[in-house]
């Protein structure tokens, strides 16, 4: 196992040589205090269908963006009168779902605006990486980018799809230092169609994954460049299909030879089966930070006491992908805790590189 020192130092050097890009997940802006996927579909979906003759209960999902399209088919059925002439059932339940996305993260946009301007612990691990890399790219649909640009006066040019149409968009702030956010699964304040979020969306979005110029844009950056995936976990939808776009075009024979490392900051090490896995398939290397010793006990006791509460239910790695993560006191302590945890480990990673 690679120590952590050596990964220090080989981060260091890709950053240093402008070779090292990050990936953002939705764990990295819960530090500005977004939800978690999991937390709006319980929060926003979920609620408001509650008391209807439909129910959205995670538990009869396999993942996220199935219990999403699901809830689309529902806000359907009970207002299809509300239906445009020339919308489908899809667009109409798309359409719903980006207002309540809009509801949702305006309110967290402005929070966490006055976080940042008001220099706040909380905006220090996203200062940081716009400070470091000029390139960043994210599937998270919020703003936390953008209002972290504005907050230090950085310009900034971001991207994203709609169909196979790559649109750009630019901060109002003009500085020599330029930053590109590439929003892989849309924007929130954009066209509903360039939000990736149910099961449909994503094979929309591997069909045209080989026709438009935002993935020709990360074939550039992913042969020339390594990744650092922060915010993950091992059961992310978006990181997996990431993945597996990545693994199909390195699998081609001429450029096996030269495939890009892949680091994913991991809460806690992965099993060695696991991780042997996930840099011979796809060539991932998972980088686990220690903290100090008194964090690492209150988690352990933590966890401990959570297991025994959700002991008759499998869990998950962590309190996001637990499906009582609302009503169980021990489990929303854990969340507490993990996310302090997990703040301090990227703090270190991005001190130290």
């Amino acid at each position: 196992m690679i120590s952590e020192n050596e990964h220090f130092n080989e981060l260091k050097k890709l950053t240093s040589e402008h070779k090292l890009i990050p990936f953002l997940g939705a764990g990295f802006s819960k530090n500005l205090g977004y939800p978690l996927w999991r937390q709006f579909v319980s929060e926003y979906l979920q609620t408001e269908i509650k008391g209807s003759r439909y129910h959205l209960d995670l538990n009869n999902f396999n993942n996220i963006p199935e219990a999403t399209e699901y809830y689309l088919w529902c806000v359907y059925e009970l207002e299809k009168d509300h239906k445009s002439e020339f919308e489908t059932p899809f667009d109409f339940g798309k359409r719903k779902f980006k207002e309540k996305l809009i509801e949702c993260l305006s309110t967290y946009d402005e929070l966490a605006k006055q976080k940042l301007n008001d220099n706040k612990p909380e905006g220090d691990l996203h200062k940081k990486v716009l400070k470091k890399y000029n390139v960043i790219y994210t599937t998270n649909w919020d703003r936390a980018l953008e209002l972290t640009a504005d907050s230090l006066s950085f310009s900034y040019k971001g991207q994203y799809l709609v169909g196979v149409n790559t649109i750009h968009y630019s901060g109002d702030k003009t500085s020599d230092n330029n930053k590109l956010f590439i929003k892989f699964h849309g924007h929130y304040k954009a066209s509903e169609k360039s939000i990736v979020a149910c099961r449909t969306d994503y094979y929309k979005r591997i069909s045209v994954c080989h026709k438009n110029g935002l993935d020709e844009t990360f074939r550039k950056h992913i042969v020339q460049n390594s990744f650092l995936f922060l915010g993950y976990n091992f059961q992310d939808p978006n990181v997996k299909y990431i993945l597996d776009q990545i693994k199909t075009t390195f699998d081609v024979s001429y450029l096996r030879d030269i495939r890009p490392k892949l680091y994913w900051v991991v809460f806690r090490e992965p099993p060695e089966a696991m991780a042997k896995y996930l840099k011979e398939w796809y060539g991932v290397i998972p980088v686990s930070i220690n903290t100090n010793e008194e964090e690492e006990q209150e988690y352990t006791e933590a966890f401990r006491q959570c297991n025994e509460c959700v002991k008759d239910k499998t869990y998950l790695n962590s309190c996001s992908e637990c499906s009582n993560w609302k009503s169980c006191e021990f489990i929303k302590t854990l969340g507490g805790i993990e996310q302090k945890c997990f703040r301090s480990k990227l703090k270190i990673l991005l001190d130290n590189i």
